[in-house]
């Protein structure tokens, strides 16, 4: 039976080397990254402590905190 994410080798979904192409293979994730409007941002120093130079971006971590339950 033929799998329609991973074509067999008979349909030419495999190279020569047997590995899947890269086009041939489903996609894993897909991401969302809106635009990040440049406003204030925060001085080298506390941006690298911070781990961020926008302000807007910097949320707390909790640890097993989870709004889905």
């Amino acid at each position: 039976m033929e799998n329609r994410f991973f074509p067999s080798q008979a349909s030419g979904g495999q190279s020569a080397s047997g590995r899947l192409a890269m086009e041939d293979m489903p996609a894993l994730a897909m991401t969302y990254s809106p635009w990040q409007q440049w406003d204030a941002v925060y001085e080298a120093d506390v941006a690298l402590d911070r781990g961020t130079i926008f302000p807007g971006l910097d949320q707390p971590f909790l640890e097993g905190a989870c709004l889905h339950e």
